[in-house]
Order: C-alpha cells, then sequence, then structure tokens
C-alpha cells in the first residue's frame, strides 16, 4: 500500500448487535489491493488448485461467462484459461481428489435459464472436459467432496424458476456416473452443505421460493444415501458462511433472514456439535452479513471476509468479536480463497459494477514481506517460509549446513537457500579433532592456490579467492580432498570466523528499507 492515502472509514453497527471491538494491531492496513482479474465477474467460484494457484471459473459480466483464468499468488498475476464449453454463473466448483475441478449446473442467459451440464478442468493439461451431465438442472446449489471422493450435490433453483430442488445426487468422478439420491427434507438454495469429520453431511438454512429463510438442517449420511432432520437453527438464514474448525465443530455465521434487522441482515453466530447434534449460540459480530465468506486462518481463528471483516477465535469463545479492517474496495458477491494463511478476495459487485479488483488479507494485518527481506515468522514472508531471520525460497532445512541469509563468504544470493559449503569460493575447511562444533567453516583469505575451491585462483595482491580466469587453469584440483567427502552434519571448525555480527550487518540496509517502507503504509491523509 505504498503510496496509498488511507480514508478513514465509519462502521455502523444496529444497536442491540453487539459491542464494537477495534483489533488496533489488524485493524489498520489489513486489506491490500494485489492486481486484477483479467475479466471482471460476479456470481463466480474460486478454488484452490494444488499447486497453490486460484482458479475462478465463469460469473457474470453481467451476462454468464464462459471464461476461466488462474491467479498466482505469489507474482499477484493472472492469466486466462481455455473457456468452458457453456457459459455459466451460480455454478459450483469442487476440487476432486486427483487435482481436477468439477463444475456443475448454473445459471446461463437469464436467472431461470438452468444447466445440467457438468465439465472438468485438469490443470495438469489446462483444458476442459465435458463430463455425464446431472439428473436435474440447478442454480444456487451446494456440492461438497465426500471423504471416499464421490461429490454430493443439493438442492437449488428448480428448471421451472418458481420453486427449489428437492433433490440431490452423487457424482463418481472415477465412472462418470451421477446417482439419484432419496429426496431431501426440505428444498432449498443459497444454503451450505457442509462435510463433517466422521464423512457425514450437514444442510444448514437456504431460502424457499419467494426468499423465505430456512431454519430447518439435515445430515446426509453416505452410508445409508439418506437424509435425517436433526432440528433447527437458531435464526433462519440463507446466504450465510460455515466454517469447520479445527476441533470439529462448525461455526455457522451471518446470511439474511426476514425477522432480522430492517436491511435483512443477521449478526447472530452459532456453533454446531456433531457429538450432541446441537446448535449453540455463540458471540454475536458486531454487524449483519450476508453473501460474506469464513475462512480458518492456520492458528484457528476464523476471519469473515466482508467489506467490513471481522475476526474470531474459538479457543476463547468469551472473548467477542473483533473488527479488523476494511477492504479498499467494498462488494458483494465476490468470492474468496485461503493461501498460505493469506484472504484473497477476487471480483464481486462493486457500486453496481463488475469488479476485476483483487485484495489481500494478512494474518498481521501489514503487506508480507518479499523474498529475503527480514523476518521473524514464516507468516510475514510472501514465499511462506522464513529461514535464519529472512524470507526464504524454501523452508531450507535439509541440512545444518544449509543457509538463507546473505554473507559475502558462504551465500549466493540473500533468501536463496544454498549449502554454506560452497564458502563462496574459499576452501572447506575440516578439522577432525574439533567435530563437536556444529557450523561450518570457510577460509577467510588465502595465500595459494589450495585455499581456493575448484573454479577461484588466489590474488596474491589481495589475499582473496576470485573466479579463475580464462585460460589459467590456476585453482584447479586445488581443494583439499576431504572436502568431497564433508558429510552434511557440518562438524567442523571455523577458519578466520567472522564472528556473529556478520548477519546483523548484513541486514542492516534490509531492517532500515523495511522500516521505511511501513512507515510509507501508516501514512493518512
Amino acid at each position: 500500500m505504498e503510496g496509498r492515502c488511507l480514508r478513514a472509514l465509519q462502521l455502523v453497527v444496529p444497536l442491540g448487535v453487539g459491542v464494537l471491538v477495534v483489533d488496533d494491531a489488524l485493524a489498520a492496513g489489513a486489506w491490500e489491493t494485489v492486481g486484477e482479474l483479467k475479466l471482471a465477474r460476479e456470481d463466480h467460484t474460486a478454488t484452490v488448485l494444488e499447486d497453490g494457484s486460484v482458479l475462478l471459473i465463469a460469473g457474470r459480466r453481467p451476462s454468464p461467462m464462459a471464461t476461466a483464468e488462474v491467479f498466482d499468488p505469489i507474482s499477484h498475476t493472472s492469466k486466462l484459461l481455455e473457456q468452458l464449453f457453456e457459459a455459466r454463473a451460480e455454478h459450483t466448483a469442487t476440487l476432486l481428489d486427483d487435482g481436477r475441478v468439477l463444475v456443475t449446473g448454473g445459471s446461463y442467459d437469464q436467472p431461470d435459464d438452468l444447466l445440467d451440464s457438468v465439465e472438468i478442468y485438469d490443470p495438469a493439461l489446462g483444458t476442459w472436459s465435458q463430463a455425464a451431465p446431472m439428473s436435474s438442472a440447478r442454480a444456487g446449489h451446494a456440492a461438497v467432496r465426500l471423504l471416499d471422493g464421490r461429490v454430493l450435490v443439493t438442492s437449488g433453483r428448480a428448471a421451472s424458476g418458481s420453486s427449489v430442488n428437492l433433490t440431490a445426487e452423487v457424482y463418481d468422478p472415477v465412472l462418470d456416473v451421477w446417482s439419484p439420491l432419496v429426496t431431501m427434507n426440505e428444498g432449498r438454495e443459497h444454503h451450505q452443505a457442509t462435510l463433517l469429520p466422521d464423512g457425514r453431511v450437514l444442510v444448514t438454512g437456504g431460502n424457499r421460493a419467494g426468499d423465505v429463510p430456512i431454519a430447518l438442517a439435515e445430515i446426509f449420511d453416505p452410508d445409508t444415501g439418506d437424509f435425517e432432520e436433526i432440528g433447527e437453527l437458531g435464526y433462519p438464514r440463507y446466504d450465510h458462511s460455515v466454517a469447520p474448525l479445527p476441533d470439529g465443530r462448525l461455526l455457522i455465521a451471518g446470511g439474511r433472514s426476514n425477522d432480522s434487522n430492517a436491511d435483512g441482515l443477521i449478526a447472530a453466530v452459532e456453533l454446531y456439535d456433531p457429538s450432541t447434534q446441537g446448535f449453540l449460540s455463540a458471540p454475536s459480530m458486531n454487524a449483519g452479513h450476508s453473501d460474506s465468506q469464513l475462512v480458518v486462518l492456520p492458528d484457528g481463528r476464523v476471519l469473515l471476509v466482508a467489506s467490513h471483516s471481522e475476526l474470531f477465535d474459538p479457543a476463547a469463545p468469551e472473548q467477542p468479536w473483533k473488527y479488523v479492517g476494511t477492504m479498499q474496495n467494498g462488494r458483494t458477491h465476490f468470492v474468496a480463497a485461503l493461501v498460505d494463511g493469506r484472504a484473497f478476495v477476487f471480483g464481486g459487485d462493486a457500486r453496481d459494477e463488475e469488479s476485476k479488483n483483487i485484495e489481500v488479507w494478512n494474518p498481521r494485518g501489514v503487506s508480507l514481506e518479499p523474498q529475503g527481506f527480514p523476518c521473524s515468522g514464516a507468516d510475514e514472508c510472501e514465499t511462506g517460509f522464513c529461514a535464519d531471520g529472512v524470507c526464504c525460497d524454501t523452508a531450507c532445512d535439509n541440512g545444518s549446513c544449509d543457509r538463507c541469509a546473505y554473507d559475502p563468504q558462504y551465500s549466493p544470493q540473500n533468501g536463496t537457500c544454498s549449502s554454506m559449503l560452497s564458502c563462496a569460493g574459499y576452501a572447506y575447511v575440516l578439522d577432525e579433532a574439533s567435530c563437536s562444533t556444529p557450523e561450518p567453516a570457510c577460509k577467510t583469505s588465502c595465500t595459494s592456490p589450495a585455499d581456493c575451491n575448484p573454479g577461484y585462483e588466489c590474488d596474491l595482491a589481495t589475499q582473496r579467492c576470485v573466479v579463475e580466469r580464462p585460460g589459467t587453469g590456476v585453482g584447479a584440483d586445488r581443494v583439499d580432498p576431504k572436502v568431497a567427502d564433508a558429510p552434511d552434519s557440518c562438524t567442523c571448525t571455523m577458519v578466520g570466523q567472522p564472528g556473529k555480527g556478520w548477519l546483523a550487518a548484513a541486514m542492516l540496509p534490509l531492517l532500515v528499507l523495511r522500516r521505511r517502507r511501513r512507515a510509507r503504509r501508516r501514512q493518512v491523509s
């Protein structure tokens, strides 16, 4: 957010909803614009692929689209892919066990024009293929991958456009076959179907025809193929969000309901406990939200991704939701994806116009540091790795000789993991009598070619190892034969050890630059 002025913002909280709590450490600058989609879209889907990239599929602009693109969360760039066979919006996209993505149903042309068609995207080939169609056309439905790899599709809007679909079916990606199930207890659209730890699926909320919200919840059992009523939500709701918690419970938040506040938005939150099959009240959010998404962060906290975002810690249920920032571009009908602990938001409806904007929310409320910059933890780095106090390209943990922080004697580039055995041209020194020393050793000067590695020669004037000059042959075969057999245990001693201050000296310019970058982010005008 360098060079960007942040405007003061107001959050209006309806009376009786709760007490507004602002987390000062997270509120300022938590959301940051990081790029744009190739095409503006809303009512689309986002699927995190196995390589960490995000697949964005179809949607409206304002008519349904057949385009797809893939977003790279490291470079923050997006590229268009081969088009789908059919334009669609209000569809589902489900990651299969083999890494492909199953796309089902949706609407085309008009909201009442529904699709039964199914397509599969193969990231390895970058191509789309047609799969067997569903037995019923549907949109606004839900889909979830079962533990055995099959995909359950539930309910949705019916093809007539004036009613909801009572049917459900299961897709087998190995056989490319759909199997119809018994009818559900309640037809619904804009609902949620969430996988439980035991393999069953909880179906919550949604609306009947006429946007009538539903309280009834039911569970699908893959072993029997039946749907069972299990009770009602505390608040009938649709367009809500559900997050599976690490302890197996489900957090249910937001949505719309006819008996809520004036704009129909719900701030109430509930917890579902599979062990009791009951719903319990949880602290309400600071404001009502719908068309938002819940994502579970790596530390177990839950982020409500919305124009005004909030954070909840299930491990401290007595604590209220905390307000953690406002998107730079307010929107609805967006999609969100969690990648490396960061929440990305793509497109949506911004002021009655489809958006191309992409924003990211970082857990620490600041921009992530690029490769080679100082860090104290992996959650501060764009690469997702922090080693030796810098953002590294890998975990850099294959051996105790690996280093990522820059030092002219050892590392070729700051932020790039390499073995200190290279010593940047200087010969590696072993002292078999002092193998208890855990660090490697490199000579820091030379008096003969034997002090330099192959490909380097000794400049006697400066006593430094330099890259071998063409045609001299100096430096070849000069390394101690014991070096080639040196184990990756770094049991050696330091010759001319530079001392522990080398890292601080090398990092000082980066620390100064980091402070300047963050100071610019905090400027408010």
